[in-house]
């Protein structure tokens, strides 16, 4: 109900911030003795909702409000340079701030609904990212080599694996990123278009920002392991290694468009969305492990 709540409003903000730029226009054009200037704010207001898509920008309002007045500007020196009159630059002004502001509250509405705005998470925090992940395989693999052998292939009190198990399910889990990552195909999505913007909108948000994970959630085939033995050097060792492997991949692609990874609920995962998301599921996993008597 709060999803479908916030959709909503979602909606609902995509709808004014259309409504409020055609009424600009509309009520600006019949103060304009030219459209010229107008044509001006709808241009620079359009070139700014393509640079926030570009740079993610979870809240382009301000970016598209400045360039819709630049477009505004831009139509009236043209306005000047045609018919050697700039009359009407006030009402040029307030058109380019109208219909900035509004297609800036409408590209907003989308670009937070579709996850194009990284609230949680920011390219910019990229060291601090890195760091917490790589303290979560830390943290993890130090409880995992306290357990003794003789509960490492006994199932856990918090969790339906054993320590074995759950080690192994984040040693896959960083082979097929591993793979993905290598040119592969990764991980196959389970949901449906309509249903990965819903959790992406409410969800994947919270997941990142709070660092929990619902429960009972099931792992997809393709890293759920299998009934053992699972020998703690060697999967502990293996698991280092390919969320080592897979973290330096992601550094290089940090920035660019095209990088990331694929979540079987989510769908695509960008690189600084996917290490965050690695650490909560390593934090996760790490607190169903027993801990040392």
């Amino acid at each position: 109900m709060r999803i479908i709540a916030a959709l909503a409003i979602r909606i609902g903000k995509l709808l004014l911030g259309l409504l409020l730029a055609a009424a600009g226009y509309v009520l600006f054009a019949s103060m304009c003795g030219s459209n010229t200037h107008l044509d001006g704010a709808w241009l620079g207001s359009l070139g700014g909702v393509l640079i926030g898509l570009h740079r993610r920008t979870p809240r382009p309002r301000l970016l598209t409000t400045a360039a819709g007045v630049c477009g505004s500007v831009a139509g009236t020196l043209l306005e000047l340079i045609g018919s050697g009159s700039c009359a009407g630059l006030i009402t040029s002004l307030a058109a380019g701030v109208t219909i900035g502001f509004g297609l800036g509250l409408a590209a907003e509405a989308v670009f937070r609904a579709t996850g194009r705005g990284e609230v949680a998470v920011r390219n910019a925090n990229w060291d601090a990212i890195r760091e917490e992940h790589q303290r979560s395989i830390e943290n993890f693999i130090a409880r995992a080599e306290a357990i003794p052998d003789s509960a490492w292939e006994e199932a856990c009190a918090a969790a339906k694996w054993s320590p074995a198990q759950i080690a192994e399910h984040l040693r896959l889990t960083y082979a097929v990123i591993g793979d993905e990552l290598a040119g592969g195909t990764g991980i196959r999505i389970r949901t449906s278009w309509w249903q990965r913007q819903l959790l992406r909108f409410k969800a994947l948000p919270m997941i990142l920002s709070q660092g929990t994970i619902p429960r009972a959630v099931l792992a997809p085939r393709e890293i759920r392991p299998g009934s053992g033995p699972f020998p703690s050097p060697q999967v502990l060792a293996a698991l280092r290694a390919g969320a080592r492997s897979a973290e330096a991949v992601l550094t290089t692609q940090q920035g660019g468009r095209n990088g990331g990874i694929t979540h079987h609920v989510f769908g695509r995962l960008r690189p600084a969305e996917a290490l965050r998301f690695a650490t909560v599921h390593n934090n996760h996993h790490t607190a169903q492990l027993p801990r040392e008597q």
